[in-house]
């Protein structure tokens, strides 16, 4: 029996529980049982299926997280926070379970050989993930490889990895053997070879993007291609039932984590209940909303505090009526034949746009007072103002948001849009979801921020949105369209642009059903590779935030010419809401000001987030290494 003493205080070495051996580890049902507790374990304390998908979003130009009742705004992008957060060095408890199964399944004497190797594969495949998320996060952590024993205080006496490198060591160590030892098929919620390698490609491209090692080009390239060639998967045609429960086992999908409703309440997946809004039938009434909840109902009563921005959506292209091209909504020619600019120097006062009493007798206003002021300096207030033309025969929400890349519709929530039990969503100025339907002018009420919402990972087939609603669903951690994703980037990075634009085509054909990506220059295949990456990998697992720092570290193309490690600029840069008239004939997009969200901040020292300051002062005190990450 193993039990761990209390008096080892460098290290977190949860649970102490005492576990027999000769019932834990005796058989494989036995072993699989707690491997599956491991999986929640592991999932749970590293963000990897528990709001990690929504936080890393909106911490990048793709999302925003605002809310103003109670106030839970995002400090990470403004930078306005120091070293005492931890952001995952004191993850031993799971890494204790990663260890028991490493450890005690090969001193198993019962144990098949054959079903060892496989459940070894297991142990280190988790534990590769606890090390993958605190090396892209924070860069060194200690590498817990071992169970500590009660009996030796020296074996919890761990260095810190030495640097970056010698993290990303550890990480493909255990990635590799789970690629080569797991099975090809596995059941749901369960690792298998396929999604090793999936995420072994991309912690290696997030390994050289700090090293600048081309040994991991190499990972990238044989993973990502056996995943691509040889995995018998395919890309799942309809983008949405990937993410949604129409489709819990969706062809593309390699890795998940799956939710029973037999244990599971909407309220207890962030990636649903904290991305639908919370809309009372009386915020419709006080706003005039033309359409309302019937007598007695109220479909919307999640807890949004997660938003995708203008940004988000400016990434997804229309198609041309005239020339079938793809281009950006506003460069179509049914945009500019139906639409005249205003100038941005009317904009002097709160209201000039539009504005309105309401039933409450609370104003209404767009431009809003916030919008007026709380602006980053250096960037324009005011980046877009239009009304339509007299001719125009369709309102301005349907000429921007019409013939968009199919994703666009699986994955925002628009105006005009339908959602849930087939609601008409208004985001305009007395919208029925909109900004100011709630009591905040500027949303923050559990409602929308910039006039849009996530519907990628939300349910489709429930008759509303109740935070104690039993629910099936699943978050995906890993698919096969990241394998083409990865190989474009790696095209890319040899400067091999014919290669990586034919990469990118497969997920911009299938899932956009746009037409083909035509870039011939180095330049224009970062420029539809990047956008490509933001529309496909959107609010999916911090996919996009840690793309940006590997950007960030490439530079050139990667990051709008800047030099390799400098500051990543679209992460510098403010986020932007829409604003639509009631009358939906003028438009204006903005800084989003809520608050102080409109002052994003990226310096170089956020390339790696900081080690925890008491976890650091805690090592210093027991004689152990301690040194903090550059800049904290």
């Amino acid at each position: 029996m193993l039990v761990l003493s209390s008096c080892v205080n460098t290290l977190d070495t949860k649970p102490s529980v005492i576990i027999t051996d000769n019932i834990v580890w005796a058989d494989r049902t036995s072993v699989d049982n707690f491997i599956n507790d491991t999986y929640a374990y592991v999932l749970n304390y590293t963000g990897v299926a528990n709001g990690g998908s929504t936080m890393w979003s909106a911490r990048t130009p793709n999302g925003i997280k605002a809310i103003v009742v109670p106030n839970a705004l995002d400090r990470v992008v403004t930078e306005d926070f120091d070293a005492n957060i931890d952001f995952g060095i004191n993850l031993f408890e799971p890494l204790r379970k990663c260890n028991m199964i490493i450890e005690k399944v090969s001193a198993s004497q019962s144990l098949p050989q054959v079903d060892k190797e496989e459940l070894l594969a297991q142990g280190h495949f988790l534990r590769a993930i606890i090390f993958f998320y605190q090396a892209k996060t924070m860069g060194r952590f200690v590498p817990m490889t071992h169970l500590l024993d009660a009996q030796s205080f020296e074996q919890s006496r761990i260095a810190l990895t030495k640097d970056v490198a010698e993290s990303y060591d550890y990480v493909i160590q255990d990635l590799l053997y789970a690629s080569e030892h797991l099975p090809l098929q596995s059941p749901s919620g369960i690792a298998n070879r396929w999604s090793a390698k999936l995420i072994l490609s991309r912690a290696a491209l997030q390994a050289y993007a700090y090293t600048s090692d081309a040994k991991y080009l190499d990972l990238v390239e044989k993973n990502a291609k056996d995943v691509i060639e040889n995995s018998g998967r395919g890309i799942t045609e309809d983008y949405a039932s990937i993410f949604n429960e129409n489709s819990d086992n969706a062809n593309e999908i390699l890795f998940a984590r799956y939710y029973l409703s037999e244990d599971t309440k909407l309220g207890d997946v962030s990636e649903i209940s904290e991305t639908m809004p919370r809309i009372l039938a009386q915020f419709m009434q006080a706003a005039e909303s033309p359409e309302q909840y019937s007598d007695g109902e109220q479909i919307f009563d999640g807890r949004a505090v997660y938003f995708p921005t203008q940004d988000m959506v400016d990434q997804y292209l229309v198609k041309d009526l005239k020339t079938g091209e793809a281009l950006a909504w506003d460069k179509t020619s049914q945009y500019l034949e139906n639409v005249e600019k205003l100038d941005v120097a009317l904009l002097s006062e709160p209201g000039v746009m539009d504005s309105y009493t309401r039933a409450d007798n609370a104003t209404r206003a767009f431009p809003t007072s916030d919008d007026m002021n709380n602006r980053k300096p250096g960037y324009p207030a005011f980046t877009t103002y239009v009304q339509l033309k007299p001719s125009a025969t369709k309102n301005i929400s349907q000429l921007m948001y019409e013939q968009r890349d199919a994703r666009f519709y699986a994955s925002i929530i628009y105006d005009g849009a339908v959602w849930i039990k087939g609601f008409k969503i208004g985001l305009n100025l007395n919208g029925n979801l909109a900004m100011g339907v709630s009591p905040m002018e500027g949303g923050g009420y559990y409602n929308t921020t910039t006039s849009y919402y996530w519907k990628k990972n939300t349910l489709e087939n429930i008759s509303s949105v109740n935070t104690n609603l039993p629910v099936s669903t699943h978050v995906v951690i890993a698919r096969l369209s990241e394998a083409y994703l990865n190989m474009a980037e790696l095209m890319l990075l040899k400067n091999n642009v014919s290669e990586a634009v034919k990469y990118l085509n497969v997920t911009r054909t299938i899932h956009g059903k746009l037409p083909e990506s035509k870039a011939n220059t180095l330049e224009e295949a970062w420029k539809d590779y990047i956008r490509e990456r933001r529309v496909e990998m959107c609010n999916e697992q911090g996919d996009i935030y840690f793309s940006y720092l590997r950007w960030g570290k490439y530079g050139g193309f990667a990051n709008h010419g800047a030099e390799a490690g400098d500051v990543v600029q679209d992460l510098d840069a403010p986020a932007h809401k829409i604003e639509i008239s009631r009358d939906r004939r003028r438009m204006l997009i903005s800084q989003h000001t809520l608050l102080t969200t409109a002052n994003r901040k990226f310096t170089k020292k956020r390339y790696l987030l900081p080690i925890s300051r008491a976890f650091l002062a805690n090592r210093e005190a027991q004689g152990l290494d301690h040194e903090q990450n550059p800049g904290w």
